[in-house]
């Protein structure tokens, strides 16, 4: 029993020996990839909250990334990406909402295993335009002035790195009204997910 405990011992400290990163390092990672993002409305009525969800839009993302291993098992990064996100209508409304950010994802990567990332962090996202098509009566009621020009978002990812390559899926959870206040108490969150692949250049 205590050779088996002792081997397994030996085992999971290999593994981790094996799986950690070098610490006090930088690296760079250019990267591209795909979003899927809708919008959550909130309406506060006389009585009661009515909850809505749009369906999923598709979009493009890309920008980069910089990278400090602080521990052997533990980073953080910062970044700027393009981020095309918004909303599609229900269906027949034809209602594309197009949302474009510069988002600045600030993450904790903590690191289990080799290649694998787990990841959470706090995302600011500034608003470089925003567009309704499709519908002309809706479209109409909606402009760039409705929505903040900020955002403050919670991405959560997981990644896994092989030989330089970095996949990686995040979703991104919108923590406050996108929407600048109004009359009807209409409130509105950003959420997206988002696919990338990446490359790391060490410094």
């Amino acid at each position: 029993m205590k050779k088996f405990i002792l081997s397994l011992v030996m085992m999971v400290s290999s593994i981790a020996s094996f799986a950690q990163y070098e610490a006090g390092t930088f690296s760079i990672r250019p990267e591209v990839g795909m979003t899927a993002s809708q919008v959550i409305m909130t309406q506060e009525t006389k009585d009661d909250f009515l909850i809505g969800e749009s369906r999923y839009k598709p979009g493009l993302t890309a920008g980069v990334e910089m990278d400090y291993q602080a521990k052997k098992w533990f980073g953080i990064s910062a970044g700027a990406l393009y981020s095309q996100q918004g909303a599609k209508g229900a269906e027949g409304t034809g209602v594309n909402l197009n949302l474009n950010y510069i988002t600045v994802p600030v993450m904790a990567n903590f690191y289990p295993c080799k290649g694998l990332g787990l990841k959470v962090g706090l995302q600011p996202a500034y608003l470089l335009n925003a567009k309704m098509t499709g519908d002309k009566d809706r479209s109409a009621l909606f402009n760039k002035d409705d929505v903040r020009n900020w955002d403050i978002q919670m991405p959560v990812g997981i990644s896994y790195e092989t030989h330089g390559f970095i996949v990686e899926a995040r979703y991104n959870i919108g923590l406050v009204n996108a929407l600048k206040k109004g009359a009807d108490k209409t409130s509105m969150n950003n959420s997206y997910g988002q696919i990338t692949i990446g490359y790391k250049f060490h410094l």
